[in-house]
């Protein structure tokens, strides 16, 4: 049946570059929708039950960045599709939009409704272990409780509400090697528009403020849709029985030195 695999590997963000040194097999590495980079590995014509692998090495140089709130200018026209609602994002739901404007009142400017919305959300929110499932932005504001997921959407939602231009990163967060076996899991953070082209990273699960740590890996950036794969399967033809990914394509991170 053969067919195509389609992998995000790396997204724009804000003191992060990488490359890929290895690939088996070979894959061919292209830039598609938001300026995510993907790998497209080709899979061959494969029996019913036969396996395939593939082994893509991926190199991150990441930096500590930090953005001085103050300095921050809302966009006269800001970017419609980083406005909307979606799926997990529901600008319309009525608690959403009396908190959204709530924090808008109390705010002096755009830079202070930035800074507040992140604060209320995660002083509102309270952090759990990751999730197998994601609730989104109307079901966290009500339940108060959330992991990674539901504090970036509920931060995403509450921007949105405000037609303030905002977006959703998915990657990894490396928490460090102290013996475990995963010493990395998976993350989600958010983005606000300040510019065409600017984007300045907000994670308040994590507490950083206008900031990124050197230990965040973007992976796929996605605000055109709530809900983006990292890796999604195409086939020439149909197969007989449905394919089935690995749960997890991250095997290992190697913390190289400097």
């Amino acid at each position: 049946m053969g067919g195509k695999l389609d992998i995000a590997i790396a997204a724009p963000s804000p003191g992060q570059s990488f490359a890929v040194p290895q690939a088996t097999p070979s894959c061919h590495i292209e830039i598609r929708s938001e300026g995510n980079t993907h790998a497209l590995v080709k899979i061959p014509e494969l029996n019913t039950e036969e396996a395939f692998g593939s082994r893509i090495a991926v190199e991150y140089k990441t930096s500590r960045v930090s953005f001085p709130l103050g300095q921050m200018t809302r966009p006269s026209h800001p970017t419609y599709e980083y406005c909307r609602r979606d799926k997990f994002w529901e600008t319309n739901d009525p608690l959403i939009r009396r908190t959204a404007e709530r924090i808008r009142h109390s705010s002096r400017n755009f830079n202070e409704f930035l800074s507040n919305t992140y604060a209320w959300v995660r002083d509102s929110i309270r952090l759990q272990d990751p999730q197998p499932a994601r609730h989104g932005a109307a079901r966290a504001i009500r339940e108060r409780i959330g992991d990674c997921d539901e504090m970036s959407d509920l931060f995403i939602a509450l921007c949105r509400a405000e037609k303030v231009a905002c977006r959703r990163v998915v990657g990894l967060f490396y928490h460090g090697d102290r013996g475990e076996k995963r010493p990395f899991e998976w993350h989600a953070w958010a983005e606000v528009q300040t510019d065409v082209n600017a984007w300045i990273p907000f994670d308040p699960a994590l507490g950083f403020l206008a900031s990124l740590s050197e230990m965040h890996l973007a992976r796929v950036c996605m605000g055109r849709r709530s809900d983006y794969p990292t890796r999604k399967l195409d086939w020439r033809s149909r197969p007989v029985r449905p394919p089935v990914l690995n749960d997890d394509d991250v095997e290992s991170i190697t913390l190289l030195p400097s």
